[in-house]
């Protein structure tokens, strides 16, 4: 069963379409004839679910959620281990069905791995990469900017269409997980509209129409503080503490208190060399499956990967 509006569910002559090339004559009836590999295809395309995704235990995608996560974000346990232990919560009795999934805060400088744990999750969890969205909050830093958010006031162009791009995106696909990229750079209203989603898990547009987010996770990213996760004189709790003080003053109380009481404020701790490494190796690779089409092949020595 799926959170679907009727804007994604099919008529009856289109599903018939998608079956046609199925269809047998028996006498005077037609009967249709379907495989359940029919059936999840055409499910997938319905619903927005991969299909490869609908026949998995969902069980075992909870239990193998760190190591999956791990093979693409090191050194970051504890957050791996929080996002890990909330999802399972989520997918539990105990989740309240009536917000998102799961609503996290990730503090920490560029390059720990913020985005990638965000994405890796979408992929794990959701079963398509091109499923994630991400909102570059810096976007949004004047009032009138939260009309591209969630569509044009009364009396402004574009009003009668509806939905801006929060709205278009969940509309398509229901179930995903959404970035929220530098949340400090956006203007006041926008949190706003955040709090709305969390508690509710839908988003009212600009018409009225709801839109459900039960089904998705919500990533807000931040660099708030940190300056004192890369100062070497700071234990990473020392860093944190003054990292989360630093949020506090930046965002409303409330606000942060929607995040699981601040339980789901996580920080990332400041990479070593070992770490940089290896993520150079692993982008690396990512460049070399890119060119092999071509041929070509890239190729750094150990040596040469730590001078640089």
């Amino acid at each position: 069963r799926v959170a679907c509006g009727s804007s994604c569910a099919p008529s009856n002559e289109n599903l018939a379409g998608t079956m046609g090339a199925l269809v047998k004559k028996k006498g005077q009836s037609q009967m249709y004839v379907l495989s359940n590999n029919h059936v999840l295809d055409t499910f997938s395309k319905i619903s927005g679910i991969a299909a490869n995704k609908l026949t998995q235990d969902e069980r075992e995608k909870l239990l193998s959620l760190e190591p999956e996560l791990s093979k693409r974000v090191f050194s970051q346990d504890e957050a791996i281990q929080k996002v890990a232990d909330t999802t399972r919560v989520a997918n539990s009795e105990l989740r309240d069905e009536d917000k998102p999934r799961g609503a996290f805060i990730f503090l920490g400088p560029s390059g720990t791995g913020k985005t990638e744990l965000s994405t890796v999750f979408n992929e794990v969890m959701y079963g398509d990469k091109d499923s994630l969205l991400t909102i570059a909050m810096g976007e949004y830093k004047e009032k009138h900017a939260i009309a591209k958010l969630i569509g044009a006031p009364p009396g402004y162009e574009g009003f009668k269409a509806g939905g801006g791009i929060l709205p278009q995106a969940m509309r398509a696909n229901p179930r995903r997980g959404v970035i929220f990229d530098e949340a400090e750079k956006a203007e006041v209203e926008v949190f706003d509209v955040l709090m709305q989603i969390i508690d509710k898990g839908e988003l009212i547009d600009n018409v009225g129409r709801p839109y459900s987010f039960k089904d998705a996770t919500l990533f807000l990213t931040s660099n708030i503080g940190a300056e004192y996760f890369l100062d070497p004189d700071l234990t990473f709790e020392q860093a944190k503490a003054l990292a989360l003080d630093a949020l506090g003053k930046k965002f409303r109380p409330e606000f942060l208190n929607r995040f699981q009481g601040r339980e789901n404020i996580i920080c990332f701790q400041r990479l070593d060399t070992p770490t940089i490494e290896r993520i150079a190796r692993r982008e690396l690779s990512k460049l070399n499956s890119r060119i092999e089409k071509r041929g070509l092949k890239l190729s750094l020595s150990d040596e040469s990967i730590s001078q640089m």
